[in-house]
């Protein structure tokens, strides 16, 4: 178990934005506060428990043929922008309520998903799949698709049914909040740096930048109206969560207290005890110095830009993407970067897009 949470801690810090591309890896990300503590289906702690050999087939990403396959992504797309999460959570495992709270929120904006295209990879195990899904987005009042490109881990269920593995999607992946197999991990990790999935990531990022550039009520939508409705809606579930924490704190206990009229009583008893003689006075303890207060090491900063890098070094590598309004403990200072404690991981921000608290 040590050696599965090593792994673990190796691999979690080279997490980077495109894990799921969601419009060129941007929106998606946009919405990942939630508090997932769902472990996965039975295939999945199989895997963990047993460390199964896990990775990728040599066949390499190809276009999807599996009919299976491909009706499973199209009722996710189709459930999806319909904001059917009674669908969403049968064939995406786990969803979770502030998950289903998000697409609520962001479905709102979505009119369809077109011109789908899924491509898959084979990896070593059967029945497990990496999947990459390129597509058109069309918004509500907005004329321009918006081209956009998705990842899912999908697998076969003890029914035999695929299904979509919901720990590794950008929902979880982006903030690394319920737990991973590191196996499944590092393969996804792999499979990123495959020459036909970058190849994907940067025609479909060209588009994107195309479509924005070409119509400014695309480019209000993504970079203004949905950016402000996540905002909104990430502060909501701060909120909850702050709510339901002071609802569950420990309250002082009452039992056996009675009410008080200045005079102790004992209690199962109907006469008072023998009163006791006084104890010899004792001599007075030495004042003892009282101690200095001690500063704290660490501080609270709020981030107060939209969508700014987290990095796991100075320049290195993005290993999540900070919100307006979320806040971290700060551990540390380096030239124009703020060290952040970030899941357990350092972290570093701009300090010039942060604020103390």
């Amino acid at each position: 178990m040590e050696k599965v949470k090593e792994i673990f801690n190796i691999v979690k810090r080279f997490v980077i934005e495109e894990k799921r591309y969601f419009i060129a890896a941007v929106l998606f990300l946009l919405m990942v506060l939630v508090l997932v503590k769902c472990t996965g289906p039975a295939s999945y702690q199989k895997d963990l428990n047993q460390g199964t050999e896990l990775s990728l087939d040599k066949k390499g990403m190809k276009e999807c043929k599996d009919k299976e396959i491909l009706s499973l992504i199209d009722s996710y797309f189709t459930a999806y922008a319909s904001m059917d999460v009674d669908t969403l959570e049968t064939i995406a495992v786990p969803l979770s309520d502030n998950e289903k709270s998000y697409i609520g929120v962001f479905g709102q904006y979505i009119e369809n998903y077109s011109n789908i295209k899924v491509y898959s990879t084979e990896t070593t195990a059967k029945d497990k799949y990496l999947v990459s899904v390129a597509y058109d987005l069309k918004f509500y009042q907005v004329d321009t698709v918006a081209p956009g490109l998705d990842f899912f881990y999908v697998e076969k269920n003890e029914e035999g049914k695929y299904y979509i593995n919901n720990l590794y999607s950008s929902y979880n992946l982006g903030r690394g909040e319920a737990e991973l197999d590191p196996v499944v991990y590092a393969m996804i990790l792999q499979y990123e740096k495959l020459q036909e999935v970058t190849e994907l990531q940067k025609e479909i990022e060209a588009a994107y930048q195309t479509a924005i550039a070409s119509d400014e009520s695309l480019a209000a939508m993504l970079n203004t109206t949905i950016p402000n409705a996540m905002t909104q809606w990430i502060q909501s579930v701060q909120v909850a969560d702050e709510a339901q924490g002071s609802e569950t704190s420990e309250q002082p206990s009452t039992e056996n207290v009675e009410p008080s009229d200045g005079t102790e009583t004992v209690q199962g008893s109907e006469t008072p005890e023998e009163p006791q003689q006084p104890e010899e006075p004792q001599q007075p303890e030495e004042p003892q110095t009282p101690e200095e207060p001690q500063t704290p090491t660490t501080t609270t900063v709020k981030c107060i830009g939209n969508a700014v890098n987290i990095r796991n070094s100075i320049g290195g590598d993005v290993i999540a993407v900070a919100y307006e309004g979320e806040t971290y403990t700060k551990t540390g200072e380096e030239g124009e970067w703020t060290i952040i404690d970030f899941n357990g991981m350092k972290g570093y921000i701009k300090t010039e897009f942060v604020t103390v608290q």
